[in-house]
């Protein structure tokens, strides 16, 4: 091997193990990642005994990520070697940096799911338990209430979907009773008037007029109907979530729901005993005091 060959080799073997250094990878990491069943290769070209073959070339280049021509430069002409350092030199710190933004994704990422994890299973658990409902299961439920108090703040789902519509529709002509406690809004109001006309003919159900001081002690007003809807303060809405109540007062059948909001289709999540009595508690004491919606 003659002077200039020697160093041709001796430059670029030690370079390579610069780079291989610089991004973290042993000898053994370095020749799975070219291929090879070993390191004594790797470490032949890193001492300077061996030059690479021009796969074995091609491979060193994509397993340190930098360009294979710039890596060549370095066993061709140990004289132009300088021109090519500043670049692996940056390729290097470049394939650094995006390894780093990497690594640090990865962990973002695992961090998030450990955080949630908890809450996955709960609610996979509350799946198995019931305890979480589609639409469907919930409208078979208010296919049999007898009456159905309904705190809102936007009427999204009542008006966003047919079916709601159908079933609450048909129980209000066999009967069943309805509450919505809507905030004290302009634009409340007018959808509330909309919900309305889309859920009885006019002059079917006798919308009551009362004051707050003609309710009852339990929160019904004499000679309401069917269907009832009032506003409060808006202050009393502030969640994104609907609640629904079937069955309220008696204990036997009483059921909550929390529509919780999702982008495709909704879910709702059962209320336990405690939290429907909070509920129905929390209703009764804003119906009182409630302007109907006339």
């Amino acid at each position: 091997m003659n002077a200039y060959y020697a160093d041709g080799v001796s430059h670029l073997g030690k370079q390579i193990r610069g780079l291989r250094k610089r991004i973290g990878l042993t000898q053994a990491q370095l020749a799975a990642q070219c291929g090879l069943s070993g390191n004594s290769m790797i470490s032949r070209v890193e001492s300077g005994a061996m030059l690479p073959s021009e796969a074995l070339l091609s491979h060193l280049a994509s397993a340190l990520g930098v360009e294979r021509d710039a890596l060549a430069l370095l066993s061709d002409d140990p004289g132009e070697a300088a021109l090519a350092e500043s670049e692996l030199a940056a390729l290097a710190a470049d394939a650094g940096a995006a390894r780093a933004r990497l690594q640090a994704l990865v962990s973002e990422v695992t961090a998030e799911l450990e955080t949630h994890h908890e809450s996955l299973a709960a609610f996979v658990g509350a799946s198995r338990l019931g305890l979480v409902w589609t639409l469907e299961r919930k409208l078979r439920r208010e296919r049999r209430a007898r009456a159905v108090w309904v705190m809102t703040p936007d009427l999204g789902v009542d008006l966003a979907l047919p079916q709601v519509l159908a079933v609450v529709r048909a129980n209000i002509a066999s009967g069943t009773r309805y509450r919505y406690l809507l905030p004290d809004t302009a634009r409340m109001q007018r959808r509330a008037a909309k919900l309305r006309a889309a859920l009885t003919p006019e002059g079917d159900v006798n919308e009551t007029t009362a004051t707050p001081a003609a309710t009852a002690a339990n929160g019904d007003t004499p000679g309401q109907g069917d269907l009832e809807i009032r506003v409060t303060d808006a202050s009393a809405f502030d969640f994104a979530l609907e609640t629904v109540l079937y069955d309220p007062k008696d204990r036997a059948r009483r059921l909550g729901l929390l529509v919780a909001p999702t982008r495709r289709r909704e879910i709702d999540a059962v209320l336990d005993s405690e939290a429907a009595s909070r509920f129905e508690r929390a209703f009764t004491r804003r119906w009182r005091t409630a302007r109907p919606v006339v």
